[in-house]
């Protein structure tokens, strides 16, 4: 099983023989189902060979149709610094199609602008150009509404990369 890399050696004696052997992969093909349980009891002692804490904690269901319950993780959005305030202006401006209210994020565009070395108004408003008529020669691969962030993101990601190796030269 060794020569066949099943078991892998760790520790190795004086004589050359393996003293701790260790399976690779062995919890991805050796996983323990979970008894199923009702939905609100919590387990009192976990089955060997589990990781989890003695008693676990009841946490509230979201329901999408229940307005009075927040999504967990989620805050108030960060308000835009006076210096940033040209970009939602920019974004407010664009009315081809894209799905603004997913824009007005600030903590979102700052870290785009952290992955792309920093945002200007000609970078953006080139970029921008590029991506609505991309759009328009594939309207079938136009992202939905959902996924337009990710696709914004890494557009402007691969133009600064590109600015970034092709600019002298």
């Amino acid at each position: 099983m060794v020569a066949n890399q099943w078991l892998v050696a760790e520790e190795v004696a004086a004589d050359g023989l393996p003293t701790v052997l260790s399976a690779r992969n062995y919890w991805k093909f050796h996983k323990r189902q979970e008894p199923k349980s009702a939905e609100n009891e919590t387990p009192s002692v976990p089955n060997k060979g589990t990781l989890l804490p003695s008693v676990l904690p009841v946490l509230p269901k979201n329901h999408k149709n229940d307005s009075s319950s927040t999504e967990l993780g989620k805050s108030a959005p960060a308000p835009w610094p006076q210096d940033w305030l040209w970009l939602k202006e920019f974004i407010l401006k664009q009315s081809w199609g894209l799905p603004i209210e997913r824009f007005l994020d600030f903590a979102w565009w700052d870290a785009v602008s952290y992955s792309c070395g920093g945002l200007s108004l000609p970078f953006i408003e080139t970029e921008f150009a590029k991506i609505r008529r991309w759009i328009m020669d594939n309207k079938k691969r136009e992202p939905t509404p959902k996924g337009y962030r990710k696709f914004v993101a890494g557009w402007l990601e691969r133009a600064h990369e590109k600015e970034r190796r092709f600019k002298h030269g």
